[in-house]
């Protein structure tokens, strides 16, 4: 996969998983917190599963931009930044939403906001997405505090998979945060 899809921040990479992430996704896949009850992270990942789910989301961001970054630190992967199209429950339409997965290592750190504020530059940069959407738990307090630190809204509650959530809006302006885009293999942290 080409390096376009790479997001640079101050301190962060995101890039397209690779399959020589695999063993890193397992073991994040299994740190405390990392699943959910929706999401991308239901359950943790074992090898097949894994593998299928790196094709799966490099596939989809080669067609059309949306998919799941590996959150590299240090070179180190510590998470997972998603930009995904979801309906609620009920309704037909489609939402561009972000969602976050940080191991419990690089939480506290602000890594989320910055991974998440990178991915909101990209997909207005380089996709034309001008609203963004975020499916938040009413008791993930850590999650609501980034959405507000992206200066995401209260929109309402609703129901996505089944499950109650709080849904958050926000339409950024352009240039803010500062990222780098397309930044070669050679020169990511």
């Amino acid at each position: 996969m080409s390096d376009t899809h790479w997001i640079r921040t101050d301190r962060l990479l995101l890039r397209p998983f690779q399959q020589e992430d695999l063993g890193r996704l397992i073991l994040l896949s299994h740190d405390q917190g990392f699943t959910s009850q929706f999401g991308s992270f239901q359950q943790p990942l074992d090898q097949s599963m894994a593998h299928a789910w790196i094709d799966s989301s490099n596939a989809s961001i080669q067609e059309d931009g949306r998919g799941h970054w590996a959150i590299l630190e240090h070179g180190q992967i510590v998470g997972v930044a998603s930009l995904l199209d979801h309906c609620l429950d009920g309704d037909p339409l489609s939402l561009t939403t972000i969602e976050y997965r940080l191991a419990q290592s690089a939480r506290g750190r602000g890594l989320a906001t910055e991974a998440l504020s990178g991915l909101l530059e990209f997909g207005v940069a380089q996709l034309g997405i001008q609203d963004f959407y975020a499916f938040i738990s009413a008791e993930n307090a850590a999650a609501k505090n980034v959405a507000f630190k992206l200066s995401m809204t209260f929109l309402k509650r609703a129901f996505f998979a089944g499950h109650p959530v709080e849904v958050f809006h926000v339409r950024p302006t352009h240039g803010h945060p500062q990222t780098r885009f397309g930044r070669s293999a050679e020169s990511a942290a």
